[in-house]
């Protein structure tokens, strides 16, 4: 009997800290002085300490103490990009993290003032959403402390982008406008699942949010306060909590099955096969991804391939290459 349901992602192994690896490594240039040395080490120590703070801060709308701390952070990764060239990975992942933390400043500033009811509030929550699951994808082999940044950063871009997605659909100019017919919000429920298909987005929280809707008296004006009451209490969880699983269909293109019993298993193992994925930036943890082959005879196997058996054709596409065991 073949498990139906996937693993829980709490007990896999914990993710590997590259930057530990890195530290570790014994061929370190002998040119590199102690203190260069401490520069990039400090900036694990950064992700580590320092993050959390920043996003505290822009937990309380503490604008004032989170661009110091912004400041201060730049200032060092400066620093630190003076030195050897091999601390790029270091340096490129804070100053992602900083420059959509820099969105995350001005989506707040947008959903107070209203503006995510305009253009430019979909321009903002959309480029958030890209910087949040990008983040999220280049750096799988972090520290749980990173992941649990890159974490609360995708939340944030969750609540920015359904409050942009459930504003009004009309352009920016009537936007405010008293005689504009304002949808109600199973059409603007609607909208979203119709934007979701254009730009082939998998948001199940838009089916889930229609259902509710359409069985209950939910107005636009109590999910939209209920969305800011949880924006400012909300809490950080691990990554280890998302669902990082999609149910893949494989088929078997080598060997062939015997044409002549089609219905027979085969019996030669371990069965090479190829699959071609094309993976979205919703779905980001390619090496925690399951996937499903139904053999010959009907049988279904479930497996993880290792994260070495897939190779990137492009930006989004990678190419599975393994054996079934």
């Amino acid at each position: 009997m073949y498990p139906t349901s996937f693993p829980d992602p709490e007990r896999l192994p914990a993710p590997k800290d590259k930057t530990s690896d890195y530290l570790a490594n014994t061929t370190l240039p002998e040119t590199i002085s102690s203190g260069q040395l401490q520069s990039i080490s400090s900036l694990a120590e950064t992700v580590r300490t320092q993050v959390p703070l920043l996003l505290r801060y822009l937990k309380l709308r503490d604008h004032r103490r989170a661009g110091r701390l912004m400041a201060l952070l730049s200032r060092q990764l400066d620093v630190s990009k003076q030195g050897h060239p091999s601390w790029a990975s270091n340096c490129r992942f804070l100053g992602r993290f900083l420059s959509s933390v820099q969105l995350i400043l001005q989506c707040q500033h947008s959903l107070h003032q209203g503006w995510y009811l305009t253009d430019h509030g979909f321009i903002l929550a959309r480029q958030l959403m890209t910087h949040a699951y990008t983040l999220e994808h280049l750096y799988l082999g972090h520290s749980a402390q990173t992941l649990l940044s890159l974490a609360l950063l995708r939340l944030f871009a969750h609540v920015v982008y359904i409050l942009t997605y459930l504003g009004d659909p009309t352009p920016s100019t009537s936007a405010y406008s008293t005689h504009a017919i304002r949808p109600t919000l199973l059409e603007r429920v609607l909208i979203v699942e119709q934007r979701a298909m254009t730009m082939q987005l998998s948001i199940p929280w838009v089916l889930n949010l229609k259902s509710h809707i359409s069985q209950s008296e939910l107005t636009g004006a109590q999910l939209g306060r209920g969305l800011m009451e949880f924006l400012d209490r909300f809490e950080v969880q691990p990554c280890g909590q998302r669902d990082f699983y999609k149910r893949l269909d494989a088929t078997i293109l080598s060997p062939e099955p015997n044409p002549d019993k089609p219905h027979q298993v085969l019996h030669r193992f371990p069965l090479a096969f190829t699959l071609e994925a094309e993976l979205l930036w919703c779905t980001t943890r390619i090496d925690r991804l399951c996937v499903k082959v139904t053999l010959p005879d009907g049988i279904m196997r479930l497996f993880q391939p290792p994260f070495s058996h897939f190779q990137p054709v492009h930006r989004w596409s990678h190419t599975l290459s393994t054996d079934i065991t």
